[in-house]
């Protein structure tokens, strides 16, 4: 019975908490995904998690050119992302909640299409390429957008790159 009162108390709390991270214009979407997560891991640090995807970024720097094309910006991404450190979609228990709870994915590197698109989009930022999340049905993607240039990108497909014609 404590431990049914102790989860609906982290419930609400999270409840509370996601409902003012939702009411920002502009809010941070590492922290939206920590709040999710905190729920089934309440000691998990907001700070420990901006480390990680730092550390990402900083190593990703290594293999990134901004002055290169757009195109071939998002396939070194996609060559460190998917095969320098192994980010994978787990296709074999793809509704499994860890999937959907950032520190696992960044620990486990598998996830659901929308936990391994905002680690890849989370990362691109950091590097200063421009890339967003899309919401297609039944699917998450991201999006490489600036003034010149769009085009998508499948992460759960180990960053399929294709057109809006292709879609």
């Amino acid at each position: 019975k404590i431990e049914d009162l102790i989860h609906s108390a982290q419930f609400a709390t999270v409840k509370e908490e996601l409902a003012l991270w939702a009411a920002i214009d502009e809010p941070d979407v590492l922290e939206g995904m920590y709040l999710c997560a905190k729920y089934n891991y309440p000691t998990l640090k907001l700070a420990d998690l901006k480390f990680l995807v730092r550390e990402l970024a900083l190593n990703a720097a290594e293999f990134h050119d901004n002055k290169t094309h757009p195109y071939e910006q998002i396939r070194t991404l996609n060559k460190y992302v998917f095969n320098k450190i192994q980010f994978k979609p787990d296709r074999k228990s793809f509704h499994n909640p860890k999937n959907s709870f950032i520190n696992i994915v960044l620990e486990s590197k598998f996830g659901n299409p929308l936990s391994l698109s905002v680690v890849y989009m989370l990362v691109a930022q950091q590097l200063g390429i421009p890339v967003y999340g899309v919401n297609f049905p039944n699917l998450f993607i991201v999006t490489y957008k600036d003034n010149d240039t769009q085009f998508y990108i499948n992460v759960h497909n180990n960053g399929l790159i294709f057109t809006k014609e292709d879609i």
